[in-house]
Order: structure tokens, then C-alpha cells, then sequence
């Protein structure tokens, strides 16, 4: 009697509905995980073509320490809208009210929440918080959005900062990150500012 090692007709169609099933299976993932790699390397391109960055070198070539204070005066304003109801600031702390050395809102319109701001509408008068980090140390980091125009703009430090103001107007906000220089005769000290602008 010959042996015979051949499929049947039904283990082969078994086979094949087992095949099929899998690649119902992964097919669509495999399409998910091509479009999340396409979107990462977009994002990653936009950014790279939304990077912008200031490096400062300071050396101490005299006798004495350096103390001083560096920060940028960031007057932001996203496709020329007026500040408002249509943008938050978020920073990358707990805002606390009792900690600021300074609040100073004409028109009642600051809103606090957590670690954003916002305005209930546009402010006729100037605005300042002095102190925002209330004088705990802090990641340097804001990051502002218009939802009017999905567009936004961040800041980064790459040291530490001691302090963070805000000041503005109707038409400009400031955010100010405060790096506290410390240098002695022959030390050398390097920081970058980052500035990331995005589409929500």
C-alpha cells in the first residue's frame, strides 16, 4: 500500500482560511503603523523646519565673578491676532496666585488654571506677573497657542532658570525666562534658548 502525504482538499482550505485571517489581521495595523511612521517623520520635518535657537558662550577672562541675570523680552503676538480668549499660555509648572512678588491685571481679564493662562478677552491696559515660578526652581519651558489659528510657539532653556516673568498687552504677550549667571575668573559658561513654532 502506497503512503500518501498529500493535503486534503479540506486541511489545504483550512490552511489557507487560517492565512487569510491573519492577514486580515495585519494588514491594517501594518497600514496604522506606515501612516504613524509617516506622520512622525512629518512632524519630525516640520519641526526641524520650525526650529529656531540663540546660543550664548560667556567666558570670564577677568578678576572678578559675573553675576547677572540674561533673558529675552519675547514679544509674541501668532498671526497677528490681538491677545485673548482664543490663546493660552501654558508653562511647565503649577501656577500659585500667593506666590507671585508681583500681579498686576487693570482689566480683571487673567485667567488661572493649574499651569495656564488665560484672558477672558482682549486687555486695554498692560499686564505683569512678577515671579511666576513664585521662586521654586523650574523646568524652563513655556509654550503659547492661538486656537483661532491652530498655531503655536514654544521656549526652552537648556539650564536651569531661576525666575519667570510675564508681561503684555493687547497685542503682544511676554514670557520671560530668567538664566542667573554665576562666574568665576576663568570659568566659561554655555546655554541655548529653543524656540519651536507648531500647527495644533
Amino acid at each position: 500500500m502506497i503512503k500518501n502525504n498529500a493535503f486534503t482538499l479540506i486541511e489545504l482550505l483550512v490552511v489557507i482560511a487560517i492565512v487569510v485571517l491573519q492577514l486580515a489581521i495585519i494588514v491594517p495595523s501594518l497600514g496604522a503603523a506606515k501612516e504613524q511612521a509617516y506622520a512622525a517623520v512629518c512632524l519630525s520635518n516640520q519641526k526641524q523646519l520650525c526650529l529656531a535657537w540663540t546660543s550664548y558662550s560667556i567666558e570670564n577672562k577677568g578678576y572678578r565673578e559675573i553675576i547677572s541675570t540674561e533673558y529675552c523680552h519675547n514679544f509674541i503676538t501668532l498671526d497677528n491676532c490681538e491677545i485673548g480668549n482664543n490663546y493660552n499660555l501654558e508653562f511647565d509648572f503649577s501656577l500659585q496666585h500667593d506666590l507671585f512678588s508681583e500681579f498686576v491685571d487693570p482689566d480683571n481679564l487673567i485667567n488661572i488654571n493649574g499651569n495656564i493662562i488665560t484672558w477672558s478677552c482682549t486687555p486695554q491696559n498692560e499686564f505683569f506677573i512678577g515671579n511666576v515660578n513664585g521662586n521654586k526652581s523650574f523646568k524652563p519651558f513655556w509654550c503659547i497657542k492661538n486656537y483661532k489659528t491652530k498655531t503655536g510657539l514654544s521656549e526652552s532653556v537648556s539650564s536651569d532658570c531661576n525666575k519667570a516673568n510675564l508681561w503684555g498687552t493687547k497685542h503682544v504677550v511676554s514670557p520671560e525666562l530668567f538664566y542667573q549667571l554665576n562666574i568665576k575668573p576663568g570659568e566659561q559658561r554655555t546655554w541655548t534658548r529653543i524656540y519651536t513654532f507648531f500647527k495644533l
